[in-house]
């Protein structure tokens, strides 16, 4: 019988230290864990979107993917239009 290895089982899963705010002598905002399946229901918004609706800058959204191994962005402009309310 063959075992799965942990890393197998474990989904890809990274973390965002959020950097401070100009004036702020501290940073007030937790880091944010993300994973493979938090940003795949993210692709119905285009890159920019999703990185405003989770609160970072568009850069660290492409870091977090390319350490996950997304290597590209899977929205299409041309794509129908829908809610991403509808796929949860």
């Amino acid at each position: 019988e063959i075992i799965p290895s942990t890393k197998m089982l474990s989904a890809k899963k990274t973390e965002i230290y959020p950097r401070r705010r100009r004036g702020e002598e501290k940073c007030s905002r937790e880091p944010l864990s993300l994973d493979e399946e938090q940003i795949t229901k993210l692709f119905c918004f285009r890159q920019t979107e999703a990185a405003d609706f989770l609160g970072i800058s568009l850069t660290a959204l492409k870091n977090a993917c390319r350490r996950i191994g997304m290597q590209k962005w899977p929205y299409s402009r041309n794509r129908i239009k829908f809610s991403c309310d509808s796929e949860q």
